[in-house]
């Protein structure tokens, strides 16, 4: 994927010279170690804009290669202007990389749904499919599993919780592992829990995921960083109480008590303490996913973050000019 990626770059300069383009937009960089060389190369022709997702690079976690893939003061300094999708990673960006704080532009993260639908025969269906109960309260994980998302956390918090609630609930973990998760499901092999865990280990195709989020009961997000998140502009529409930990993104978005609750990332007993008080409370189930499907309904639609983009664009074009 390497060699590939070098290919490609080589290629994309190519087209640059030839095509001239306004702008250059960066959704990401896999390798800015690497891309740094072609960034030197097509600034001369267009003025470049990269979007952070991550002002932390891959969220404090260090893979294989990590020096390839950091994302570096010099790296971003080939860039002209900046997009973050809140107003903390705007703080970090500039604490972290020097940056100039007029040249980074906050542009909301758009909702994703995926073929949002709510029958009750697909939602019967699914409850099958997992042998859930329809009387049973469901705790869902959703997205990829890495070590930052503190799936652990949620796993330790579920057993701290009391017989009566364990008893008439399920936790659901559904997503594409990228970590080993013997470990995870070692620890869940010898506890009282293990008969109410239910792992659905792969990645979910779309057409599926409307399908899962509507036997759940409240979204589980007990990560340990985040800036904003992609699972997080999934939830929303479907109007169910949002747990989740009190940093980054979340707690611009979240607000403790109305759309559900934050807890300290990391502490087991803060979270299980968060699950109890939500999942024994029907009435407080039913006001917080109203109060999120409120939230959704009142979030920037794709055409108000595209024309916040394109101001980007006619800043950077015009400095540039």
């Amino acid at each position: 994927k390497t060699i590939e990626h070098i290919v490609n770059m080589f290629q994309f300069v190519r087209i640059v010279k030839s095509e001239k383009p306004d702008v250059i937009h960066f959704q990401w960089s896999q390798l800015p170690f690497i891309d740094r060389f072609y960034l030197n190369k097509i600034k001369k022709i267009s003025p470049l804009i990269y979007t952070m997702h991550n002002t932390t690079p891959h969220h404090g976690e260090k893979p294989l290669f990590y020096f390839i893939q950091k994302t570096s003061s010099i790296f971003l300094s080939y860039f002209s202007y900046f997009i973050v999708h809140t107003s903390y990673s705007r703080k970090i960006a500039i604490k972290n990389y020097s940056l100039n704080k007029n040249n980074i532009n906050v542009v909301p993260h758009g909702q994703l749904n995926y073929y949002f639908e709510n029958k009750i025969d697909s939602k019967k269906a699914t409850l099958n499919k997992y042998n859930i109960s329809n009387n049973e309260k469901v705790i869902l994980f959703f997205g990829n599993i890495s070590e930052y998302k503190g799936v652990d956390v949620l796993v330790k918090a579920y057993g701290m919780l009391s017989p009566n609630v364990i008893k008439n609930t399920r936790l659901l973990i559904v997503g594409r592992p990228s970590i080993n998760v013997i470990s995870l499901q070692n620890l869940i092999s010898s506890s009282k829990i293990k008969n109410n865990i239910i792992f659905d280990l792969r990645f979910i195709p779309e057409n599926e995921v409307s399908q899962i989020f509507s036997i759940c009961t409240v979204i589980a997000m007990p990560y340990r960083h985040i800036d904003q998140s992609g699972v997080l502009m999934t939830v929303l529409s479907y109007g169910k109480p949002i747990i989740a930990s009190n940093l980054g993104g979340f707690k611009e978005i979240i607000k403790n008590g109305k759309h559900g609750k934050l807890v300290e990332p990391g502490n087991f007993q803060d979270l299980a303490d968060a699950l109890s008080e939500v999942l024994t409370n029907e009435n407080q189930i039913n006001k917080m996913g109203k109060a999120v499907k409120k939230l959704s309904m009142n979030w920037p639609d794709w055409k108000e973050i595209a024309t916040q983009t394109i101001e980007t664009y006619n800043s950077a074009k015009k400095d540039y000019d």
